[in-house]
């Protein structure tokens, strides 16, 4: 069972007014206070989003050795709390392959996918192309005990100096980004982190070391999958070759854009979302 303090309820709508249910799986690292300073642009577009914590983050406990399927029984305890049978399972980054699971866990209750520049299984040249930050990641997946120190590292980084001291090779874009939402970002990931690296430690191992436990082939809801092409955290090509599994995917290319894509596009993203199941 989840605990409710590992659950943000981002906005409710005003009274009356339509509205959408949004599951949002964060990225990795991440929390649930990474999207509360989406509030306002959520309320106009009518979501009210519920962004709760993965095991090893922020209030949850680490479940070892968790897979991409092993979180969807948190997140359809939450639907049932709420009682919420037609929800969007929405995924950024670390978190898209997370509601992707959902989604083949629970089709029934999941009215379309929306991914965010999603995390992907990668290949040797995709690896090549990251950033250096997650290209030492990828060179350690193999070996938990060596993944662990270096992501104790990591954290140590991340918490005394912020995201951007890790994003020197980064776009320039996502660089920009970042060092605006500095402030915002501490937080997150301060809450994100204070438990330790477990779950950075089994989402990496989820998503990039072993096979996902869910079929692709099997997810018959709508998907819209929006990626920048400049992206050096997860190489566009990654993302298309996983989205061509999809049997309904629409597949968005942002020209120029990196891992972190602005509010603009976000909006226009979530309005193709919400149509796609109108």
């Amino acid at each position: 069972m989840y605990d409710e303090s590992a659950l943000v309820t981002v906005t409710h709508p005003p009274s009356g007014h339509q509205h959408s249910q949004v599951d949002d799986a964060h990225g990795t690292p991440g929390c649930r206070l990474g999207v509360a300073h989406h509030h306002e642009r959520y309320a106009r577009q009518g979501l009210h989003v519920i962004a709760p914590d993965r095991p090893g983050y922020g209030k949850t406990d680490p479940v070892p050795g968790r897979t991409l399927n092993d979180v969807t029984v948190d997140n359809t305890a939450i639907l049932d709390a709420l009682q919420l049978d037609d929800a969007f399972a929405v995924g950024v980054s670390g978190g898209g392959p997370h509601a992707l699971a959902l989604a083949a866990a629970a089709p029934t209750r999941v009215r379309a996918v929306g991914i965010i520049v999603g995390a992907a299984p990668l290949q040797s040249e995709e690896i090549s192309a990251q950033i250096e930050v997650n290209r030492a990641i990828a060179s350690r997946l193999g070996d938990r005990t060596e993944l662990r120190s270096y992501l104790g590292t990591l954290r140590t980084t991340l918490l005394d100096e912020g995201l951007a001291a890790v994003l020197d090779d980064a776009p320039a874009s996502d660089r920009a980004h970042w060092v605006k939402m500095a402030e915002t970002s501490r937080r997150s990931i301060a809450e994100a982190l204070a438990p330790g690296v477990q779950g950075m430690l089994y989402d990496y191992q989820a998503i990039f070391l072993h096979q996902w436990d869910f079929k692709l082939s099997q997810i018959n809801n709508p998907v819209v999958w929006a990626h920048g092409d400049d992206d050096r955290n997860v190489p566009i090509t990654a993302a298309s070759r996983v989205a061509k599994h999809l049997p309904d995917c629409r597949f968005i290319t942002w020209h120029g854009i990196g891992h972190a894509p602005g509010n603009d596009l976000l909006a226009e993203f979530y309005t193709r979302l919400l149509a796609s199941r109108a």
